[in-house]
């Protein structure tokens, strides 16, 4: 029966709990009614069902067709009904999205907006086997890797697919056996969709190959569904080792990068492009390819811009990737007091005036001090800039920041996020590095100047291990 094949793929993929309250995504289609009818089957559940419904702003009179049906189906079971009118063509060319990705976000945000208006533990959709078989398609098509292929998960968070591993034909036969009608949306038979072009002529035709084309690609997005879970899970692991989270940019060191797996070093560039994009749309295996080759070349310095204003950079032994233009963006910041300090976003500054009496003033690289007699109130913080020159502690004569920075092995990526600490016209320290020979602490200082980076956490030397 119908509905034990319902119950085994909630038991399988643990999709509902006794009590729960559902937010059903409902279009008026065969597949979202025959879900709404099952659902309410399940008295054991004793589950509370609320009816959504999106008007997508695209079918006109068709569309509203659909959202008298729904309601009309929501008030004849006494189920609560939510609707929304929504443009999506204006949030298509707003985002630069395709209509079907534009539909799909604002569909996934309102029913969202419902869960949590109604304190629901679940939103529902209607996706079937038919709806994995072409979406695994597509994505062949489009040339996704094992994550794609996984295309429409059972569970993803809050949202479960009950019918995940049901035939559309199956559902409709049930429909038709309680007498009811659903609504056909014509767009389903625009051949503008790929989706749609899949569907009326892919499948067919690969169903005289194999008879069981559908749940044999069911099969294949199972299997790298569960293999991509698997990688996903282990660079997890290596990246909370290898990475440096510096706040709109990620470091990570080449060596170590290279000696992982290809799979788990995709996965890792996958998991920072996500992190500071918020997505990987229109990322592809092509440039992920193409930065894993610029990180193992030989070459001591490469780049590479991704979609989205990301750029992933190598310098030496290091590679960052990183929002574009942040790394090379200039800051001032003009200190006129002791206190704590935000030059910008991604370090913090802790600064005082202390007794000299007790310090130790050699005992954190991170930590700087300096003879209160020479260096006054206001100072100012800014980034590296071409030219700029310092006496290094110990030494009588000038040196170039940039050579320190070529002697310290320092990325040319990261260089502007070393904050540089000038008095009028010279530099007194290179924040985190070195101090000025000018400006140290003499014998007979009473009081010293402290000036601590107490973000980020990490010391530079620990980073770029220069001596």
């Amino acid at each position: 029966m119908i509905i034990d094949e319902l119950i085994k793929t909630i038991t399988e993929y643990r999709m509902l709990n006794r009590g729960d309250t559902i937010v059903l995504g409902v279009s008026g289609g065969s597949d979202s009614v025959g879900l709404l009818l099952l659902l309410r089957e399940l008295e054991d559940y004793d589950l509370k069902l609320i009816v959504a419904h999106l008007n997508h702003g695209i079918r006109g009179k068709e569309a509203t067709r659909d959202e008298n049906y729904v309601k009309a189906l929501a008030d004849k079971y006494d189920l609560k009904y939510e609707y929304k009118k929504t443009d999506v063509n204006n949030y298509a060319s707003r985002y630069k999205l395709s209509t079907e990705e534009a539909a799909r976000e604002l569909r996934y945000e309102f029913l969202s907006e419902v869960a949590e208006r109604e304190n629901a533990s679940k939103i529902a959709t209607a996706h079937t086997i038919d709806d994995q078989a072409e979406t695994v398609l597509m994505r062949m098509i489009r040339g996704s890797g094992p994550s794609g292929l996984a295309a429409i998960k059972p569970v993803m968070n809050n949202i479960i697919r009950p019918l995940i591993n049901m035939e559309r034909d199956k559902i409709r036969q049930f429909l038709h056996s309680r007498n009811i009608e659903w609504m056909e949306d014509s767009t389903n038979f625009s051949d503008m969709f790929l989706r749609n072009r899949v569907r009326k002529e892919l499948a067919p035709l690969l169903k005289e190959y194999n008879p069981n084309i559908v749940s044999s690609l069911s099969n294949l997005s199972a299997l790298a569904r569960l293999e991509s879970e698997y990688i996903e899970s282990e660079a997890e692991k290596v990246a909370k080792k290898l990475f440096r989270d510096l706040e709109f940019s990620v470091v990570c060191p080449v060596g170590k990068y290279a000696g992982y797996h290809k799979a788990i070093r995709f996965e890792l560039l996958r998991n920072c492009l996500k992190h500071l994009r918020g997505d990987l749309r229109k990322i592809t295996f092509k440039q992920i390819d193409s930065a894993d080759r610029i990180i193992l070349s030989e070459k001591a310095s490469g780049e590479i811009d991704f979609p989205g204003k990301i750029k992933i950079e190598k310098g030496y032994d290091f590679f960052c990737v990183a929002q574009n233009g942040w790394l090379s963006k200039n800051y001032s910041c003009d200190i006129d007091m002791p206190g704590n300090w935000k030059p910008y976003p991604g370090i913090e500054l802790q600064i005082d005036k202390v007794d000299r009496s007790g310090i130790d003033i050699a005992s954190d690289e991170t930590t700087g001090y300096f003879s209160a007699s020479k260096l006054r109130f206001p100072f100012r913080v800014t980034n590296f800039s071409p030219g700029d020159r310092f006496v290094p502690l110990g030494m009588k004569g000038y040196k170039k920041l940039k050579n320190l920075f070529i002697d310290c092995k320092i990325p040319r990526f990261f260089r502007k996020r070393i904050p540089v600490f000038r008095t009028g016209d010279e530099i007194f320290w290179i924040g985190g590095i070195r101090i000025d020979e000018r400006y140290k602490v003499e014998d007979e200082d009473n009081e010293v100047i402290m000036i601590r980076i107490i973000k980020p956490v990490f010391r530079f030397r620990d980073l770029f291990q220069f001596s």
